[in-house]
């Protein structure tokens, strides 16, 4: 029997469904979901918990996506919707793995990452943490990764020493790109060939691969000098100094290494060598050498001077 409208006390109130009491759904909808939860009872409680985890990791591939750029236009509401169920999931980072760097950088990557142990691993941001890496002078490349439910894994490329860079009164170690990795102290890079000069840095590569095609002169070398960003000199260990041109190099050391071949030019007591003009070479002696030859030259006149007296 269905009560009369408007007769006081006749009228049965209707219970809301168990959803509409505490979220702001219609009538309609949260019976709905309470017929498709099955009451949230039993089998009903396993399709909600379900449906609460596609929710849940739709929502983390969404805020993924939006980190990477793919949705700027979404950022603000699914970083909204990441924050709250990270913090109704409690998930945090237990351990921190640092692969690829020497023991003593672990420190400063740890700093650059921003992050401890306990603090939520959903929260963390991998694309911040990674520029912050690489902002790091020895860092190439570096990878971020969470790794659910509490891992931060991070790895590392480091640039490699290639030479010695001097310039004015510094010393810094680069990599083959010309970037400044670290400064030279001690002795630990005593092995890396030494170039000097503004713009050594960069050029340094291209002309050490040069160079390869003449060994003997490599291994002799103590130091390769740019002259105004525009040309080298290279400097031996027996301080002798070889002024290249601009252009056409390789012409000109192929000429220098034939000289050296035939008379061992390069071992001589001679304090440079000019390659500059392509139709000359210019050699200065060291100072003893050229006392030497000066008073070898008043000897010869010397003696050319008692003969011609003698044949009068």
């Amino acid at each position: 029997m269905v009560p009369r409208r408007g007769v006081a006390g006749s009228r049965r109130a209707v219970r809301k469904p168990f959803l509409a009491r505490f979220v702001f759904l219609s009538d309609r909808t949260a019976r709905k979901f309470a017929r498709f939860s099955g009451g949230l009872t039993g089998a009903g409680l396993r399709r909600a918990a379900l449906l609460a985890c596609f929710v849940f990791y739709g929502l983390t591939g969404l805020y993924t996506a939006v980190l990477n750029g793919a949705f700027d236009s979404s950022a603000a509401f699914a970083g909204t919707a990441y924050r709250s169920l990270a913090g109704v999931t409690h998930l945090t980072i237990g351990r921190i793995e640092v692969d690829g760097v020497k023991s003593g950088r672990r420190d400063e990557v740890m700093a650059a990452l921003g992050v401890e142990p306990g603090q939520s691993i959903l929260w963390f941001d991998t694309h911040r943490a990674r520029a912050r890496i690489e902002t790091l002078r020895w860092v190439k490349q570096a990878t971020v990764l969470r790794l659910l439910p509490d891992v931060v894994k991070v790895s590392i490329e480091e640039r490699r020493p290639y030479a010695v860079w001097q310039r004015g009164g510094a010393l810094s170690v680069i990599d083959e790109e010309g970037r400044v990795i670290s400064d030279a102290s001690g002795a630990d890079y005593a092995t890396l060939p030494l170039v000097v000069g503004f713009g050594a840095n960069v050029e340094a590569r291209p002309f050490f691969a040069l160079l390869q095609r003449w060994p003997s002169l490599v291994a002799r070398m103590r130091a390769s000098v740019r002259v105004a960003d525009r040309r080298w000199n290279i400097r031996l260990l027996n301080g002798l100094d070889i002024r290249l041109p601009e252009k056409n190099v390789a012409a000109a050391i192929d000429e220098l290494a034939a000289i050296d071949e035939a008379y061992g030019l390069l071992q001589r007591d001679i304090a440079g060598i000019d390659l500059r003009l392509a139709d000359r070479l210019t050699i200065r002696l060291t100072d003893e050498a050229a006392t030497r030859r000066q008073a070898a030259i008043k000897e010869r006149e010397k003696a050319l001077g008692k003969k011609k007296g003698a044949d009068t």
